[in-house]
């Protein structure tokens, strides 16, 4: 599998990778995985086993590597994207969940406070809103498919 290091380009460095080639994919997952906050025009993907992958390695200017193949390219442009999708999908609407339980919740405790027989049965820290998956929260979902990310694409940072 074609292992590339990832480096910044320089302002003088016009060349962009073309679209489809697996040194674009290579960009795009580390500035993904990294969230690097670059458009992928600003990363350059050097073969490792080349003499400017050797000169890069020496010069310590690589920021990580990563192996891509045609069919891990493949499972980025479909699966990566559509489960990232899925989780971004999910975040929304345990925020929107979440939002409706916070006004439950504050209108539950304003019809307790208003209450003249029933207004100190329940103290205000007693019930808390919180979201989780299956014991798992998305943070922890997401942190677990990063990780899986980096052990499918060899992705490792750099010193």
């Amino acid at each position: 599998m074609p292992t590339f290091l990832i480096v910044p380009k320089t302002e003088d460095d016009q060349n962009i990778h073309a679209v489809g080639t697996l040194a674009e994919t290579a960009c795009d997952i580390a500035n993904y995985r990294f969230r690097l906050k670059n458009s992928n025009d600003k990363l350059k993907a050097i073969p490792v086993k080349s003499a400017l992958g050797t000169m890069t390695i020496l010069k310590g200017d690589a920021f990580c590597s990563v192996s891509v193949s045609r069919t891990t390219q493949k499972a980025w442009n479909k699966d990566v994207k559509e489960i990232q999708n899925g989780l971004d999908q999910l975040d929304i609407a345990i925020n929107r969940i979440e939002d409706d339980l916070y006004n439950a919740l504050k209108n539950l405790k304003e019809k307790i406070g208003e209450s003249a027989s029933f207004n100190n049965f329940l103290e205000d820290d007693e019930i808390s809103i919180y979201s989780t998956l299956g014991g798992m929260d998305l943070d922890e979902l997401e942190d677990k498919f990063q990780e899986h990310i980096e052990d499918f694409y060899a992705l490792e940072k750099l010193p």
